[in-house]
């Protein structure tokens, strides 16, 4: 059976899918069940949990990885047996919607795909369902450390208990408790907001020596503009190779492996031979 063919049976008889997007720290955590309650939605997808009305069926939390990539990597399914985990949950339950909350588009495409998921049925943008107000309250708390897991106290502390800060009610035709926790990954740089620049080089650094543990780095420049990156690498290049060839597929792996993990857009990544070895 083609891939084609398995996407249009899975959209016929599978999961609706919705997503919610928005920044890191603008609430989408906070709202999640009342948007779910809204289009009747008993599935949650969040930070590498599935969530069912508040339960934890499958999958482990982000928020519980001890730094910013490991984090990046959990909430996108990297893992195949994290992934095999949710995706055996999904289709055991009896349920016929779901809903993706993702930092980008590009995020919630590829937790899609790695799931084996439908298209998107409807997208819902964070500013649609809070006030300008609201999201800034909501980057207040997370500058403080404080992330939530649209879970019950209870069911958080059976998986994730050493990170509880506390919990809180939202109301909506029914009463939903919200858990809020601290991960370790944000406690390593309190006061940043979603990705730091500190992060974003670990990152990079990660991406080049993935495509090629050789490679010498001898400068990392940063620089954005209009919420686009552009990022200047200088490195020794290694001797014997086809140069013009090598350096594209270098700019190219770290642009899309960076967009692809953080939903960030990478405007241009620059590579400057400093000599050959």
């Amino acid at each position: 059976m083609t891939r084609l063919l398995e996407s249009f049976l899975k959209r016929i008889t599978g999961l609706r899918v919705y997503a919610l997007i928005g920044k890191s720290g603008t609430g989408k955590s906070f709202r999640a069940q009342l948007i779910a309650e809204r289009y009747r939605i008993p599935l949650i997808i969040d930070d590498g949990l599935l969530i069912q009305e508040g339960v934890l069926v499958a999958g482990r939390s982000a928020k519980k990885d001890a730094n910013y990539l490991a984090a990046v990597k959990t909430a996108v399914f990297e893992d195949p047996l994290h992934r095999q985990e949710v995706v055996d949950a999904l289709r055991r339950l009896p349920t016929s919607k779901v809903l993706i909350l993702g930092t980008s588009v590009k995020m919630v495409r590829l937790v899609v795909e790695r799931l084996g998921l439908s298209i998107v049925d409807k997208w819902i943008r964070i500013e649609d369902v809070a006030t300008e107000e609201e999201i800034q309250t909501a980057q207040a708390q997370r500058n403080k450390g404080r992330h939530v897991i649209p879970a019950s106290r209870l069911e958080v502390g059976r998986h994730h208990a050493s990170i509880i800060l506390g919990s809180f009610f939202v109301r909506g035709k029914k009463s939903f408790e919200k858990t809020v926790v601290s991960p370790p990954f944000h406690n390593k740089n309190p006061g940043q907001i979603a990705l730091s620049e500190p992060a974003l080089r670990e990152m990079i650094l990660h991406c080049v020596d993935e495509f090629d543990s050789s490679l010498k780095i001898l400068r990392l420049k940063l620089s954005q503009k209009r919420q686009a990156w552009r990022i200047t690498l200088t490195i020794d290049a290694p001797y014997g190779r086809d140069l013009p060839r090598f350096l594209t597929s270098l700019q190219e792996f770290v642009r899309s492996r960076l967009e692809r993990y953080t939903g960030l857009q990478i405007d241009v990544v620059d590579v400057a031979i400093h000599g050959i070895r």
